[in-house]
């Protein structure tokens, strides 16, 4: 009994945890982080055994000290005296699909053997197809990990000031297995390591495998961000970059891969162009000229959004109810929507303006004119204000737009006047994926769930 070692995969909560003795690679390493940026005392590891099974273990602070000089990243253990602890049902973000983790202490024992002792890989990914990335944006449970090609190398650090007044930095690319395009965005100072790495000398184009990444929903669309348990591999010696690496020696391959990378302006178009738009424009921005003629009083001019989640939240016995999250908000935040009435002399659209076009119109945030308002039943005087005036505006083409001939359009940008774009905006900024998110107002649309599209100011063809 005293050789023998417990396979990871066996591991359950109510064994006989005297006995269970694990042979495993520590593989990841990670702290948890306040919402200040600040470390916690406690972190955790990802554990792999030989037979490529995973799972979690947590260091709790009051034995942080003493086993973090231990543990050391990369390095094979013999481990023991731990504690096994199934996860609770409210637990999000788990970097792993076992339904138990481990809990060390004090007594837990580490033993650190060489590496000619055990054959345990390196590392190991759970990946999964672009092609499944979608649903998970509808739950909190299970972070992934996927692999893909990184579409633009040419990536900055990107400065900003968060909705608390605290400035942050982030970084945004785009990956592509050739058919599908996602969205990523690191932070702080994962941008900055991976901003770093990039721009090392690199085998073009270059492939990252992300671990433990987030999917959400922004905005109507899907994005990959990091949280704490992620980590980055850029080239790295594994058989999925290798499988990419070789189809990229295939013309037609390469090829699919090239138009996600190709930079092209976002075409100026009238009102008139824009209806007539084929399905080659679908995921495409464009720009238009055109008149605010009427802001719709009839619609809600703000919505209630949750502080984690990023998802509209509805009150439910004077409580704001997260499904996703699956808790209450106490205090969720309050963004801008609206919908306005814009014409050339070609024709007439309407369009919804987020909560970056609106603040970036008047200079304020909804919070902010929410509490102007008071207890006044008048529409914002900020609003009324818009139009009748010429702006430029940039919107997404979406698939119900070309197919249903949906007039409902979605502003990406806005801007006071006639303007040109200047810049040539790569395609990673307007393409998410080729499975389309629908945004027709006829049916459950993220952001969407308070919208009358009805109204009598508003006509739809």
């Amino acid at each position: 009994m005293a050789n023998k070692f417990t396979p990871l995969a066996s591991i359950q909560s109510g064994f006989n945890e005297t006995n269970l003795k694990i042979k495993v690679r520590v593989i990841r390493m990670w702290r948890g982080i306040t919402k200040k940026g600040e470390e916690f005392t406690s972190f955790n590891i990802l554990l792999l055994d030989g037979k490529n099974s995973t799972i979690h273990a947590f260091i709790p602070a009051v034995c942080a000290y003493d086993l973090e000089r231990k543990i050391m990243l990369g390095t094979i253990n013999i481990i023991s005296d731990f504690t096994v602890q199934a996860y609770k049902a409210t637990e999000s973000f788990k970097c792993v699909r076992a339904q138990n983790q481990l809990i060390f202490s004090q007594e837990t024992k580490i033993q650190q053997l060489d590496e000619k002792q055990a054959k345990i890989a390196n590392e190991f990914f759970d990946l999964y197809d672009h092609s499944e990335v979608k649903p998970f944006a509808n739950q909190t449970a299970y972070l992934i990990d996927i692999v893909g090609i990184i579409t633009d190398h040419e990536i900055f650090i990107n400065n900003l000031t968060n909705r608390h007044g605290e400035a942050q930095e982030q970084a945004k690319f785009a990956i592509t297995d050739g058919s599908s395009l996602w969205k990523v965005t690191f932070w702080d100072k994962f941008a900055r390591l991976f901003v770093k790495a990039i721009w090392e000398k690199l085998e073009t184009p270059v492939i990252i495998i992300i671990a433990g990444c987030r999917v959400l929903n922004w905005n109507t669309e899907v994005i990959l961000t990091n949280v704490a348990s992620r980590k980055f591999y850029l080239n790295y010696e594994h058989h999925s970059v290798k499988h990419l690496r070789r189809m990229l020696k295939d013309p037609d391959f390469a090829k699919k891969v090239a138009r996600n990378t190709v930079s092209r302006k976002a075409d100026l178009l009238t009102v008139e162009q824009i209806k007539a738009l084929g399905t080659d424009f679908i995921q495409r921005n464009v720009l238009t000229h055109v008149n605010i003629m009427h802001v719709d009083e009839n619609q809600p001019w703000y919505l209630f959004v949750c502080t984690s989640y990023n998802v509209e939240v509805q009150p439910e016995n004077g409580l704001y109810c997260c499904q996703p999250c699956k808790r209450i908000v106490p205090y969720p935040e309050i963004r801008f929507r609206l919908v306005v009435l814009a014409s050339d002399v070609t024709g007439t659209v309407q369009i919804i303006l987020h909560d970056r076009q609106i603040r970036t119109l008047i200079g304020k945030r909804a919070r902010q004119v929410v509490q102007e308002q008071g207890t006044s039943k008048h529409f914002p005087r900020d609003f009324t204000l818009m139009a009748p005036k010429p702006y430029t505006i940039k919107m997404e083409i979406h698939e119900t737009n070309i197919t249903s001939k949906n007039s409902l359009y979605w502003a990406t940008n806005i801007c006071h006047g006639f303007k040109l774009e200047e810049t040539e905006v790569p395609v990673q900024q307007t393409v998410t994926t080729n499975d389309e998110q629908a945004t027709s107002s006829t049916i459950n649309v993220q952001g969407l769930s308070g919208l009358n599209c009805n109204s009598s100011a508003i006509t739809k063809d």
